[in-house]
């Protein structure tokens, strides 16, 4: 620190090039390159070393965040969390996500939220414009009877390797229901057109006879 106030700095070269004021630096080369930089918090080894003028930042964990030099407002959690990221901005990451895995690359980008698994995959990713993307797994619903839990219950929606979306109840194997990607849709049990009752059931290809009337007038 040269000459910046209300700083905290603890650990061998935490904060050693300050002259931001409000940062508060813990664990060894924590902020270590930061001049101009204000309001940061770096907890951690190495944690936000790289942040030279950047504002606002929050990392905790080893190495959390550690490339950033220009980037703002993000927050880092996790061990080594986006210590890939430079110059993204207003990112939320938790996990070991480093800011370019599974795909998914954030380093210059703005305004992600990313939750990930302790190996750095993301598994629910919300971009800049809100859209939450499930990257992996299965997304599951609980079925909801009245007004409590149906015990066990649950529904299963998840990306199949064909490319079709598939629902599944209670996990039994047997897909409910398939949409692929040329938009058929095919259900397990048949549709009901109109109404629920048997008459109204479409479960298989269906054909008769029928006669047409013609009125004039």
């Amino acid at each position: 620190n040269t000459s910046a106030s209300n700083n905290t700095a603890v650990g061998y070269q935490a904060g050693y090039s300050n002259a931001g004021a409000d940062n508060t630096a813990v664990g060894s080369g924590s902020l270590y390159y930061n001049t101009s930089g204000y309001s940061n918090t770096a907890v951690g080894h190495n944690a936000l070393s790289a942040n030279t003028t950047a504002i606002n930042n929050t990392a905790v964990g080893k190495g959390a965040g550690i490339a950033v030099t220009t980037g703002t407002r993000n927050t880092f959690i996790g061990a080594n969390c986006c210590d890939a990221v430079t110059t993204g901005e207003r990112n939320t990451v938790i996990g070991r996500y480093n800011g370019n895995q599974g795909g998914l690359d954030i380093r210059t980008s703005d305004n992600n939220i990313v939750l990930s698994d302790g190996s750095g995959n993301p598994r629910v990713y919300i971009d800049s414009n809100g859209v939450q993307n499930i990257t992996s797994g299965v997304v599951r619903l609980r079925d909801y009877l009245g007004s409590t839990p149906a015990s066990g219950d649950f529904w299963d929606h998840y990306h199949y390797s064909d490319n079709t979306l598939r629902t599944n109840f209670n996990g039994s194997g047997a897909d409910e229901m398939q949409l692929d990607t040329s938009g058929r849709l095919y259900a397990r049990g048949g549709f009901y057109i109109g109404g629920v009752n048997s008459a109204n059931l479409l479960d298989d290809y269906e054909e008769g006879t029928w006669t047409p009337v013609i009125r004039f007038g």
